[in-house]
């Protein structure tokens, strides 16, 4: 057990419950849009510039989560065993049951995996389904938190910043330097590189307060960065002869580090100074939603196949709105059923552990 130094004040969650939601919505929005993006050149450009736009706007939401993370659990005081038990519980189970349950739903529904044993030995290392590589990677930072804990809370705030930079550094401007040069970076900054420095942004954001001059800064950044994806990836898409290129998608490239810590500090600023992100009518919904986050993250990928296929008992392509309608329509329609069969499969006490 140890005693923070500086920054221990205890932090408001209830902006973070909106940061929550946000991030969770923005996972959907994600995997909604990304079947468009291979298909340029086949749709029309209305509707692939519809998906590049959103999954351009929704990169921010796996940092979101991360820097979540870091602004709850780095300033905690408690033991290594008790923090490792309590993620165990949060993360790791869930993590072992979905694995199953989408092994089984690859094998029998989709018909687009094999039972075998190595596709049984294969889930230690490797996700079987696109969306659960984030519980591997959660895990990994979880393991390294109880250090940086110690980190985080007995350095000075100047070295704290120096660990951000060096992070930024180290994760982001050098893998785009030798992606732009083709050159390999000999200088070893592996020690700082990764998604950890999400974690320590998140801290330091949630302990500072945002000015209206720092808001609106971060607006503009916001939109800058998500704008700057997008038209970029265009130009690449279109110049690998229509083969999609989405390096500036990637989530510890700069723009998006800089539109998720954006999207962080104006969802904190928005929440703790208007009064309607307050009323008790929606909290007791924000609060809702954001408890049922990770089931959501967890249950939507099926969602989306089925939907996809017209197993849902509506098809949304048969609308013929375009996509920058029909986008929107799946991930309302996807998010509201997958919070609903969270919630009933909390009623049910076994299964409960696997939708914490």
């Amino acid at each position: 057990m140890f005693f923070c130094l500086h920054m221990v004040a205890r932090i408001n969650s209830i902006w973070l419950d909106y940061v929550r939601v946000f991030a969770t919505f923005c996972v959907v929005l994600l995997h909604s849009a990304a079947p468009l993006l291979d298909k340029y050149g086949k749709l029309n450009d209305v509707d692939w510039w519809a998906g590049n736009l959103y999954d351009s706007l929704a990169r921010i939401s796996v940092p979101l989560f991360f820097m979540v993370s870091g602004a709850l659990l780095l300033g905690k005081d408690e033991g290594v065993r008790v923090f490792v038990k309590k993620r165990f519980e949060k993360v790791f189970l869930p993590l072992v049951v979905w694995s199953f349950i989408y092994l089984f739903w690859r094998v029998f529904f989709e018909a687009s995996a094999q039972l075998s044993f190595y596709s049984l030995y294969s889930m230690v290392l490797t996700p079987v389904y696109y969306h659960l590589w984030f519980l591997y990677a959660i895990i990994g930072l979880y393991l390294f938190v109880p250090i940086l804990r110690v980190i985080v809370c007995h350095a000075p705030e100047s070295y704290l910043k120096y660990y951000v930079a060096l992070w930024f550094l180290a994760a982001a401007l050098i893998p785009l330097s030798e992606w732009l040069t083709g050159l390999s970076s000999r200088i070893d900054l592996r020690g700082v590189s990764g998604m950890s420095g999400y974690l320590v942004v998140g801290y330091l954001f949630s302990r500072r307060l945002v000015s209206v001059g720092v808001m609106r800064g971060a607006v503009v950044l916001f939109v800058t960065s998500t704008f700057f994806a997008a038209i970029v990836t265009y130009f690449l898409t279109v110049k690998n002869d229509g083969k999609f290129v989405g390096y500036f998608y990637g989530y510890l490239t700069p723009n998006v580090i800089l539109a998720s810590c954006s999207a962080f500090v104006v969802i904190k600023y928005a929440v703790t100074r208007f009064d309607f992100f307050r009323h008790p009518a929606v909290l007791a919904a924000v609060s809702s939603l954001s408890s049922t986050s990770f089931g959501v993250y967890l249950i939507h990928a099926m969602y989306l196949y089925l939907l996809a296929e017209g197993r849902l008992g509506v098809d949304i392509l048969d609308l013929d709105l375009g996509e920058i309608f029909t986008v929107p329509l799946t991930v309302i329609l996807v998010f509201a059923v997958s919070h609903l069969s969270v919630l009933i499969l909390r009623k049910i006490p076994i299964v409960a552990r696997i939708v914490p």
